[in-house]
């Protein structure tokens, strides 16, 4: 309305409504045969605007409006609102009653069926997939963040291989979101959790395809959907595939190093420098979903204000009562099984492949461990707590 000098006015000032508007688009489209012009205004909205469906507005040369009806992008279960404004002579003397197909001749020499209106319609529907695409795309991310934020999908105190397969499943999610975004429309909890389940089951099967049955209960597909999810699901596990080969590969590679860093007496490797920052940055070693909870010049006091942050989440200052708390472990680690309700704690002494272990370090190790079961807080948060020695 800004370039017809339009204005709202409420109480003497101007209405701002821009930011109800995202992405205005001009553009002009003209019918290569006949030279028919169509200036085209498109507005995605932020919101819906009254319940109004998105609609394809017919103005004349003065712009006025001749007609107006629904686009094709209606009720698709997204949040795709826009209108699209059409100005031209073209419409200055058009039948908008007639028949899309109709044969027959009228009295006015504009009508749906004239090769001009159908390609004005076939550019505008094209124009409009398009915008939609990339908003689709972005609004499935904030689809899976919303299943993140609800506890649907857990990424927290998930082993690597466990991080490839939520990727996956989300992967998955987003392209199905994109092809048919009705699938999660209006869902509750329990349905959201129901659907991802099933689709983290059959995406971790042998039967990825089966899929597409899963959405195709939900809401029908067409063909082109189909061929486009079919393909997607040999892309994203393909994707998986090689995320996992990458893992595999590089977890070989550490367990090289520290095999030379042992056994091989020519490097000259240390226990500080070399041993434990390998063994702190790859706890795997001693089990999947291990987290740190300590590690060198960090005494039981810090130790047990990380293991609270890591099981509970919640930041607490830790004073503790105990003639062992500023004793300092090599690495201390932890895992969380809440399915179970417990809690397994390894501490891992390290000791440079020249000494001998014995009596003295084995002491040293069950030192560690009774001070953890003498302090409360660490126990008392979970039924049992296994403990293990290294």
């Amino acid at each position: 309305m800004d370039d017809q000098n339009y204005k709202l006015i409420i109480n003497g000032e101007d209405l701002d409504y821009s930011d109800l508007m995202d992405e205005p688009i001009s553009l002009e489209i003209k019918h290569p045969e006949s030279g028919a012009t169509f200036n085209v205004n498109y507005i995605r909205w932020v919101s819906s605007l009254n319940d109004e469906f998105s609609k394809f507005y017919y103005l004349n040369e003065n712009n006025e409006e001749m007609y107006k009806e629904n686009t094709t992008f209606n009720k698709k279960g997204d949040k795709f609102f826009h209108s699209v404004y059409i100005s031209s002579n073209y419409f200055n003397d058009f039948n908008f009653d007639s028949e899309e197909n109709s044969s027959q001749k009228t009295i006015v020499s504009r009508v749906r069926s004239d090769e001009e209106f159908k390609y004005l319609k076939s550019e505008l529907e094209s124009f409009l997939r398009v915008k939609r695409k990339p908003f689709l795309r972005e609004y499935a991310k904030k689809v899976i963040e919303e299943f993140e934020n609800e506890g649907i999908i857990v990424r927290k105190g998930k082993s690597d291989f466990e991080l490839i397969q939520i990727d996956d499943l989300e992967s998955v999610i987003q392209e199905v979101y994109t092809t048919q975004p009705k699938i999660f429309s209006s869902l509750t909890r329990e349905q959201k959790q129901t659907i991802v389940g099933l689709l983290s089951l059959v995406l971790n099967s042998e039967d990825r395809e089966r899929v597409m049955e899963i959405v195709d209960q939900i809401v029908k597909l067409d063909s082109a959907e189909r061929t486009k999810l079919r393909n997607l699901l040999k892309v994203t596990n393909m994707t998986k595939i090689i995320k996992t080969l990458n893992l595999i590969k590089d977890r070989y590679q550490v367990l090289e190093i520290l095999d030379q860093i042992l056994f091989t007496s020519e490097l000259g490797a240390k226990e500080v420098p070399h041993l434990q920052k390998i063994v702190e940055n790859h706890t795997w070693i001693f089990g999947e979903q291990y987290s740190l909870v300590a590690a060198a010049e960090e005494n039981f006091e810090k130790a047990l204000c990380k293991h609270i942050k890591i099981l509970t989440e919640k930041d607490e200052e830790i004073i503790i009562d105990h003639p062992n708390k500023q004793k300092q472990v090599d690495i201390f680690i932890c895992r969380q099984n809440k399915t179970r309700n417990t809690v397994s704690n390894l501490i891992i002494e390290l000791k440079h492949p020249k000494i001998s272990i014995g009596e003295k370090q084995l002491s040293q190790v069950k030192e560690y461990m009774m001070t953890i079961l003498g302090i409360d807080r660490f126990n008392t948060d979970f039924r049992q707590v296994f403990m293990s020695l290294n």
